[in-house]
């Protein structure tokens, strides 16, 4: 009894060893690759499924970004799967291939913007609000940190994610606290305001290693933008309305040193260094310092440019809008262009929204020439022109002019490479002339100098 018992005993034990010892994918069917990784900025893959039976895929719901070729068949079959751009979080699942009593799996993964987390400042910041919008009450956090402060603003963290607090409220850096308010909407940008804080303690602030920001605007996402600890050096000038910016080296879009306490016209035609919170902006790019502004030194004074060759008019023989109209994001203008002032200018555009109107000539014309620029380091600016629903003419690659600015009126030099001539294969008495650009917050041009013949 007790030999036989062993020998089951033993039996046992073999067994369990070849049941570990298993293929992990059955033999039944397999998968080639078992394994795979979608471009961050999408991409379409193939699948080799192996088998000699009917099959069919199991595919779970938070897989439903995926578009998969073929769900079922029979045999060995290749197969297709494409994963659009992924704009949210990382993203993974796994798809079941069963044929018969068989099964195998493939792991699918995407990154995003990074691991989930549960971050109830960041479920704020991925709220989409209306222009202006005001929520009121939508604001209650627990255990955040002021991390910047400034009489008119600051900036809170939860240790994953920071919005800005836009107006005053009774707190220092490095209070650790609750905070409520109402969740609000600028430039883009989501923000809280109407803020009442309460502090717990104070446990001051460790904000570790700045990084660039040049590195920082060469890869930011405009769409999800999100506050990020940074460092600058450059030139502050004074741009002749409201902002001291920082005109960083080789940067197009300058930088308004934005919510600090400090004299702002000490900075003029100085260079200054300086760390802080990048905010984001659209027109400006907005940095919250923290700490001093270091002055470098004095600034190299501003040259002019010298007024271009422009031997084509300025004057304007066609006609268009007459006021600005926000629907189609065209608006009549003044300039002095080359010394010449009060220069009718017909701007079209907006950072993100391309803009269109009707230009009316005084007899049916073949051929319509003008001066074209794109908007202070835009280039990329096309230009579309229509009639009816035909495109009948098109400029590509509009020059940026560091003229067209801020707001109007605008000062402008220029020359003969921002003249063009297009003709029609018809008389016309008018056409549409819209702004185009593959690129983003490329969208805003100035003409002027229109003439039709």
């Amino acid at each position: 009894m007790k030999l036989k018992n062993l020998f089951f005993a033993a039996a046992a034990v073999l067994g369990v060893v070849a049941c570990q010892n298993k293929p992990s994918v059955a033999e039944g069917v397999t998968v080639d690759p078992a394994e795979i990784t979608f471009a961050k900025e999408g991409e379409t893959k193939e699948v080799t499924i192996t088998t000699a039976d009917e099959w069919k895929l199991s595919v779970p719901e938070d897989l439903s970004w995926l578009e998969i070729s073929d769900k079922k068949g029979t045999g060995t079959t290749k197969i297709t799967l494409k994963a659009a751009a992924n704009d949210s979080w990382d993203r993974s699942g796994n798809i079941t291939v069963k044929a018969g009593m068989y099964s195998a799996r493939i792991k699918i993964s995407q990154p995003g913007k990074g691991e989930k987390v549960d971050s109830e400042i960041e479920k704020l910041l991925s709220r989409t609000l209306g222009k202006d919008e005001v929520v009121e009450g939508a604001v209650d956090l627990k255990d955040i940190q002021v991390v910047a402060k400034s009489k008119t603003a600051g900036v809170i963290s939860d240790g994953t994610a920071m919005i800005l607090v836009y107006g005053s409220f009774d707190a220092e850096i490095g209070d650790k606290g609750d905070l409520k308010g109402d969740l609000t909407v600028y430039s883009y940008r989501n923000q809280v305001k109407n803020a009442v804080f309460t502090k717990t303690g104070n446990e001051g602030v460790r904000y570790g290693e700045p990084l660039n920001l040049n590195e920082v605007l060469d890869s930011y996402d405009w769409e999800n933008s999100r506050i990020v600890y940074c460092e600058a050096k450059g030139t502050v000038r004074y741009d002749g309305s409201k902002y001291y910016n920082v005109f960083l080296d080789g940067r197009s879009k300058d930088v308004s040193i934005q919510y600090w306490d400090g004299d702002l016209a000490t900075l003029k035609d100085k260079i200054v260094e300086f760390s802080g919170f990048f905010v984001s902006g659209t027109n400006h790019v907005a940095v919250f310092p923290v700490g001093e502004i270091e002055i470098k030194g004095d600034a190299e004074p501003e040259v002019k440019p010298e007024p271009g060759e422009q031997t084509h008019p300025l004057t304007s023989n066609v006609t268009w809008l007459s006021e600005y109209n926000a629907d189609t994001s065209a608006s009549p203008d003044k300039a002095t262009i080359n010394g010449t002032e009060n220069v009718d200018v017909l701007k079209l555009g907006t950072g993100k929204k391309s803009g269109y109107t009707t230009i009316t000539f005084p007899q049916a014309s073949t051929k319509l020439s003008f001066y074209a620029i794109a908007w202070n380091g835009k280039a990329g600016t096309n230009l579309v022109f229509k009639s009816g629903e035909t495109e009948v003419a098109r400029v590509d690659g509009l020059n940026a002019n560091s003229g067209l600015a801020n707001k109007s009126p605008y000062t402008i030099t220029i020359d003969d490479n921002d003249f063009y001539t297009v003709t029609f294969s018809s008389a016309l008495t008018e056409v549409v002339v819209s702004t185009e650009s593959d690129k983003e917050d490329c969208q805003r041009a100035g003409l002027f100098g229109v003439n039709a013949e």
